[in-house]
């Protein structure tokens, strides 16, 4: 059985750290080893900066982040209203300050991948 969750979060820079508290909070009560909730932190962190700053909030103003651990699978997913735009990893010069989430994620996760269906879903799957 998968255990979920979810939650709307305002459109803003100032709810990433709420995406985060809420993620740990359910990482801890499933066990999850610290290494594998510190790596799903800095993934769910990069997918709501990068929606955020790229993408556009939903109708009602807000994001979505939204996790499921299935198994030994957690997926990792983060929504907004954006539905253009190319979204790919950046090979950025090591002195940039920023362009590097995609990278992150890339090299964090087993996989991520990109639906866009009434906005933009980006997600992702470790392994616990």
């Amino acid at each position: 059985m998968a255990a979920t969750g979810t939650t709307q979060l305002p459109f803003s820079s100032r709810s990433l750290r709420t995406a985060r508290h809420e993620l740990m909070t359910f990482l801890a009560q499933h066990g999850v080893r610290t290494v594998v909730a510190n790596d799903a932190l800095l993934v769910l962190g990069e997918l709501a900066a990068n929606a955020v700053r790229h993408g556009a909030p939903r109708d009602d103003g807000t994001f979505e982040a939204r996790w499921v651990l299935r198994d030994e699978i957690l997926v990792l997913s983060v929504h907004d209203g954006g539905d253009s735009g190319t979204v790919h990893v950046l090979h950025v010069d090591e002195s940039a300050v920023s362009g590097r989430g995609l990278a992150i994620v890339d090299l964090l996760a087993d996989r991520w991948w990109i639906e866009r269906d009434s906005g933009t879903r980006i997600s992702a799957e470790l392994t616990v």
